[in-house]
C-alpha cells in the first residue's frame, strides 16, 4: 500500500534500476546539483568580495570544505524535508533515494549518514587530510624532509586530488546495481523514479 502512495514499487525498481540510461540519468543530476550549488556559492563570493584565487592555499582549502558542506546541507534538506528522496537534480531526472533493496524511503538518520558522513568526511577525506596538512605546516616540514621535488609533488597531488571521490564514481559505473560508496555506507540506492498514472504505471 505504501509503495503505490510513493508511487514506486520495488519490482519496477529493480528493473529500471538495470537500464543503461539510469547511470546517465544519475550523472546528469549529479552534475545539475553541482551546478546549483556552485551558483549559489560563487554569488555568495562575490557579494562578500572572496576572490579564491587570492587566498593563501589553507583558506582555498577551507573555502572547498565550505561548498562541500553546502553542497551537503543541500543535498539532505531536499531528500530528507522538502521531498521524498530527491534533489533538483533527481526531480529533474526522475530519480529517488531508496533503501536499499525495498521501495521504501530511507529514514532522516540514513540519509544524513549518507550525505555528512559518507559524502562530507568519507569521499572528502583528502580534502581534510590537505587542510591539517597545510595548517599545521606539516606539509613544508614533509617536504623539506623528503628533499625530492618529484616525489614532493607526486605526495601534493595525491593529497588534494578527489581520489575517494573518483573510487566512489567507479563504483557507481562499475556495479550492477550502480551504487555509490555513500549508497554502501548507508544502506540506500538511487532508483528510477516510477509513478503511477491514468493507465497505470509510468516509468519516466
Amino acid at each position: 500500500m505504501k509503495a503505490e502512495k510513493e508511487g514506486v514499487t520495488l519490482e519496477e525498481n529493480r528493473k529500471t534500476q538495470k537500464q543503461p540510461k539510469h547511470l546517465t540519468q544519475r550523472i546528469f543530476a549529479y552534475l545539475i546539483d553541482l551546478m546549483l550549488v556552485f551558483f549559489v556559492v560563487e554569488i555568495l563570493c562575490a557579494m562578500l568580495g572572496i576572490q579564491r584565487t587570492e587566498l593563501p592555499i589553507a583558506d582555498q582549502l577551507k573555502m572547498d570544505i565550505t561548498s562541500n558542506v553546502v553542497f551537503v546541507l543541500y543535498s539532505f534538506l531536499f531528500t530528507a524535508v522538502f521531498t521524498k528522496g530527491q534533489t533538483v537534480g533527481k526531480i529533474l531526472m526522475h530519480l529517488r533515494v531508496v533503501s536499499n533493496g525495498s521501495e521504501s524511503l530511507p529514514f532522516k538518520s540514513e540519509l544524513l549518514f549518507r550525505e555528512v558522513v559518507g559524502k562530507l568526511f568519507v569521499e572528502r577525506i583528502n580534502l581534510w587530510i590537505s587542510l591539517i596538512m597545510v595548517s599545521t605546516g606539516l606539509q613544508d616540514k614533509l617536504f623539506a624532509a623528503i628533499n625530492n621535488g618529484f616525489i614532493s609533488t607526486t605526495l601534493y597531488y595525491l593529497m588534494i586530488l578527489p581520489w575517494p571521490m573518483l573510487v566512489s564514481f567507479s563504483m557507481v559505473v562499475n556495479r550492477a546495481d550502480h551504487r555509490s560508496l555513500h549508497d554502501l555506507l548507508a544502506n540506500t540506492s538511487v532508483v528510477t523514479y516510477v509513478k503511477f498514472g491514468k493507465n497505470g504505471l509510468t516509468d519516466h
